[in-house]
């Protein structure tokens, strides 16, 4: 049974009447009095209100006093609790608090208590608290803090500390509002489990502050409280800051100004110090690890510091803000490592051993592994030249007593190791004298520093500047001007040489020693070689032997004249010079030949009328003769070999002979080379085991149509008159692996045929059939190799280009670019095959592909039947028939290729 309380009124209904005070705002107070007293009586279920016995009933209510009364009070009584929140939340609420401390208590306890009843439209930015100095603020106005020292909370953030307690320097302080703690601690009990809690009241609804607060009110910047913790007070900052993202995380990344402020807050670090956020790493084990195999580990690196072990969880949820919007590096990237070179670098200022030197040089070549790594390489050299230029991070390693140092790369440049430099870092000889890196090491650092960071050769101005100031300083030291000229030798463009060759013939650049007096002179006053003493000229090939290119051809060194050598060597027969004076001469004779160019030749035939020329007997003697004596050129290893113990043949090894062509072309020795005098037929030997190709991408009647295409695209006579016959002819192609390729060669000398022995082992033998084109190749592996890569295709490129109505006594010349494409389509898949006639440019034909059964591919025909299992394993294929003598057999010329003129 419920309790039942009488709201009883101490007026006495003439004192109403008579009161001074009587009228309608007398009968708003008694009906508020009245409302108000039911309504606290209805906070509780057990409790009831009943009308007035004071009042009348409520149905008389027409007489005086009490006109309009009972409108009044059921007008408060239709939302008595909307009516008092509303008067509590304009600051008007009535109270019979003693003090300001217990009336705002109350107000807060009947807002909360009556939290269920607010109305959508309240309007809760009138509400005054009192804070710890009994001041009323507005929390609408200006934050206001829930008070207690837990830790984090900011009441214990804004109390001043002394240096090392919780903050490095001190902290003066923040002036802030905190909640009185009087209101916060005694709160009332929540009437039911659905209804929020005191402390979750007051922050959600009256807005008291549990946090600080980020962004200011302005929203415009960081807040004054978040500044002062962010200088004052690092411990435990960035759990501060993750308390803060999840209220105003969403504000900042919508404001680019916001988030760079945040971004630029220095943070603590593992390594003690601060850096700013976007500069620090996540504290990831990889990492960490990773960086000491770089960095010293007393020296600095920013792992920003999460106060302690970090879980793989936490790194994903609780602090990936921070590398997600903050800029907090979690990679292991070229990001990464270009950052621990700076940190090296400022740990390093005033200098490093060699051997810390050495793990920085390890930390460059990784830069350029993971640049030349990169789907982008371009990109990511272009991020680590800026990078490294900006800090200036090259480093220069101690030397001759001198400390290391860090440069940018204006100031060096890159040079062969042994080429030491005075007025720039010459960095690969200073790598290699200062920390003895291997020349691995030095390739990698070539490639760092001269690709990826810029890093320049060394070029013309600085080799002639470094030969002038050691011309100046009277220098006598071959070797040491020797690297120089090597150098020069290897980094010289074309684009330079015509500079070049002005600049050491307007200034004595070049040192020579004849008769051991060192002497500095332009290149006009010398000659490369002299080895029969004409005019007395300095030969310079004396003491830079390898650089004859440099000298010679780039600064125009003279090999003497072609009338001064030719007249020399006219009078050959007075003076019988030795051999070896002799071979110069005619070596001297070819290098002018070459450089005048054919319209400038002389007339050869008065010399070759002279015994100038060392012929080798076949019974080894050697003797000097002339061109009327008839004699071969040895331009191939083993035809020499060969035919040396049967033949006269010039007494030059086949390098000389190279040097020598320009001379062999003016004397009309073109017949004389062995590659052309020589012929060869193939054949196969009478043992020979065949099998069919073991290869598919080698089984060439799959590429019948592909071999058309290229015939039409350069002109194959076959192709011309019967493009289709051709291809049918190609399609019955069978390529066979053997162990037994002869050839048979033999030389007309002096009107006598010479003939070798059979020669094994050869790498080719084509022959033409009915059926189609047969096709011989080595078993062997690395001999098929050679047959694919190099005879086949020049020997299929003649083939295809043999016109058979003309008359041709010697291999007919072929385009060295059809040798290229056949060569590069013969062995590799057909896939492929499309894409690189694409790409050189093959067109297609109207000529249909006919797809070939398993069987013919496999080389099982009426020609080659599959003969049982050797004892390998292997299939054996019946001979073939002899050589054809068809007019598309094997040339009668050797086929290895045309010879090469000049």
């Amino acid at each position: 049974m419920g309790l039942q309380f009488l709201l009883q009124c101490d007026l006495l209904t003439e004192v109403i009447l008579f009161h001074p005070d009587h009228g309608p705002g007398l009968l708003d107070r008694i009906a508020r009095a009245f409302v108000h007293a039911s309504t606290l009586l209805q906070q509780n279920s057990t409790l009831a209100y009943v009308w007035p016995k004071y009042i009348p009933s409520q149905d008389y209510v027409t007489g005086e006093p009490w006109v309009g009364l009972a409108g009044r009070i059921n007008e408060h009584l239709a939302n008595p609790v909307g009516r008092m929140r509303a008067k509590v939340l304009s600051g008007g609420g009535e109270s019979m608090a003693s003090t300001a401390l217990e009336r705002c208590k109350r107000e807060l306890m009947f807002l909360y208590l009556t939290n269920r009843q607010r109305s959508v439209r309240e309007d809760s930015q009138n509400i005054t608290v009192l804070d710890q100095n009994l001041d009323p603020v507005r929390p609408a106005d200006q934050d206001v803090y829930l008070p207690g020292r837990s830790r984090y909370s900011p009441e214990d953030l804004f109390r001043p500390v002394t240096a090392g307690d919780g903050s490095r320097e001190g902290a003066p302080g923040f002036e802030a509002s905190f909640l009185h703690p009087e209101i916060f601690n005694n709160g009332p009990e929540r009437p039911d489990a659905s209804h929020p809690a005191w402390e979750q009241w007051l922050t959600n609804t009256v807005g008291i502050r549990a946090r600080i607060r980020l962004i200011s009110r302005a929203g415009d910047s960081p807040s004054a409280a978040f500044a002062y913790v962010a200088k004052y007070r690092h411990d435990g900052l960035l759990d501060i800051l993750e308390q803060c993202w999840r209220d105003e995380g969403g504000l900042i990344i919508a404001s680019p100004q916001l988030l760079n402020c945040v971004k630029q807050v220095p943070v603590p670090c593992l390594s003690g110090f601060l850096h700013p956020l976007w500069e620090t790493y996540l504290p990831l084990e990889d990492l960490q690890r990773r960086c000491l195999q770089f960095i010293e580990p007393h020296e600095a690196f920013p792992f920003v510091d999460l106060g302690g072990q970090t879980s793989a969880g936490d790194l994903a949820n609780k602090w990936s803000f921070l590398y997600t919007h903050l800029g907090v590096s979690r990679n292991n990237d070229l990001g990464f490592l270009l950052d621990i070179l700076s940190y090296v670098q400022l740990a390093n200022l005033n200098g490093m051993s060699a051997s810390r030197c050495r793990s920085v040089i390890r930390l460059y070549c990784e830069l350029e592994r993971r640049c030349a790594e990169s789907m982008e390489p371009d990109s990511l050299r272009d991020i680590c030249r800026a990078y490294v230029e900006d800090i200036q991070g090259i480093m220069i390693p101690p030397d001759c007593g001198a400390t290391s140092t860090w440069t940018d790369a204006k100031h060096c440049v890159w040079g062969p190791p042994s080429l030491q430099l005075m007025s720039r870092y010459q960095l690969s000889h200073m790598y290699e004298h200062a920390l003895q890196l291997s020349r691995a090491e030095l390739d990698a650092l070539s490639s760092f520093f001269r690709v990826t960071l810029g890093v320049r050769c060394v070029g013309l101005q600085d080799l002639a500047s470094e030969l002038a100031a050691l011309r100046d300083a009277g220098c006598r030291d071959l070797a040491r001007v020797g690297r120089i000229y090597e150098c020069l030798s290897v980094l010289l463009t074309p684009e330079m040489e015509q500079e070049t060759r002005q600049l050491f013939e307007s200034d004595p650049l070049t040192l020579v020693a004849p008769n051991g007096e060192p002497r500095w002179l332009r290149t006009s006053q010398c000659v490369w070689a002299n080895p029969i003493g004409i005019d007395d000229r300095p030969a310079v090939g004396v003491h830079y032997g390898p650089l004859e290119s440099l000298f010679v051809r780039t600064l125009g060194v003279g090999l003497l004249t072609i009338d001064m050598v030719y007249k020399q060597l006219l009078g050959v027969e007075n003076h019988k010079p030795p051999f070896a004076e002799l071979k110069s001469g005619l070596w001297l004779l070819s290098s002018l030949l070459e450089m005048a160019g054919p319209s400038s030749w002389p007339d050869a035939t008065p010399l070759l009328q002279k015994p100038i020329f060392p012929v080798r007997r076949p019974d080894g003697g050697t003797v000097a003769v002339s061109a009327d004596t008839d004699f071969a050129i040895v331009d191939r290893k083993f035809l020499g070999q060969h035919f040396a113990s049967q033949v006269k043949l010039l007494d030059f090894s086949l390098e000389e002979v190279t040097l020598l062509k320009p001379l062999f072309t003016w004397a009309g020795f073109d017949q004389r080379y062995l590659s052309v005098c020589v012929s060869s037929m193939s054949f196969l030997g009478s043992d020979a085991t065949q099998y069919p190709i073991s290869s598919l991408s080698r089984d060439l009647c799959h590429k019948a149509h592909v071999l058309v295409r290229i015939a039409a695209a350069f002109g194959s006579p076959k192709y011309k008159r019967a493009g289709p016959q051709l291809y049918e002819f190609l399609r019955g192609t069978k390529v066979v692996e053997t162990n037994a390729i002869c050839s048979a060669l033999s030389i007309t000398q002096e009107g006598r045929t010479v003939d070798s022995q059979i020669v094994h082992s050869q790498p080719l033998h084509l022959a033409e059939e009915p059926g189609g084109l047969r096709i011989y190749v080595p078993r062997d592996k690395t001999a098929q190799d050679v047959c694919f890569a190099t005879v086949l295709p020049r020997r299929l490129a003649q083939w295809l280009m043999q016109d058979l109505l003309a008359e041709a006594a010697a291999p007919t010349p072929v385009d060295a670019n059809l040798v290229a494409i056949l060569g590069s389509v013969l062995s590799v898949e057909m896939p492929v095959v499309e894409a690189i006639l694409e790409h050189e440019g093959i067109g297609q034909l109207h000529i249909p592909v006919i797809a070939h059964t398993t069987a013919a591919s496999r080389g099982e025909s009426s020609v080659m039947q599959r003969a049982p299992s050797g004892g390998d394993g292997s299939r054996r294929v019946a001979a073939p028939p002899t050589p054809s003598s068809s007019s598309i057999a094997s040339p009668t010329q050797l086929a290895e290729a045309p010879p090469r003129r000049g």
